[in-house]
């Protein structure tokens, strides 16, 4: 049996895109999915290494950061003795979801930097 777990944030447009993409996905499958909200399981998120939403977890391991298609979800799942941890999955061109997850970790991390060095008065 395999588990998915999403975390997402409220408000995220993202998240709950991909949470109605996994739930769809397992439906009549087995596989258990776990949704985590930040502010009611911030324990998972740091248990996880979770910082930017939305994330895939699958069997432990994070597969992605942002939004995904489904064949990706299925590709991750039967390659499950990958010793690596795709982000990105695709190895042809880079197309639009692929574009899209790296938008949105290169914004993740400019709130992170943001946060962290906002403080700082020159």
């Amino acid at each position: 049996m395999n588990l998915i777990e999403v975390f997402s944030e409220g408000g995220c447009e993202s998240c709950e895109r991909v949470i109605d993409l996994v739930t769809r996905f397992v439906d009549g499958q087995d596989i258990v999915l776990r949704v985590y909200e930040r502010s009611a399981d911030i324990d998972m998120f740091h248990a996880r290494g979770v910082i930017i939403c939305p994330a895939t977890c699958i069997n432990g391991k994070l597969a992605f950061y942002g939004e995904f298609a489904t064949e990706e979800l299925q590709q991750f799942l039967s390659n499950s003795e990958s010793a690596y941890v795709p982000i990105a999955t695709s190895k042809s061109k880079p197309t639009a979801s692929w574009l899209h997850r790296f938008r949105s970790l290169i914004a993740g991390l400019i709130v992170i930097g943001a946060l962290m060095f906002g403080g700082i008065q020159s």
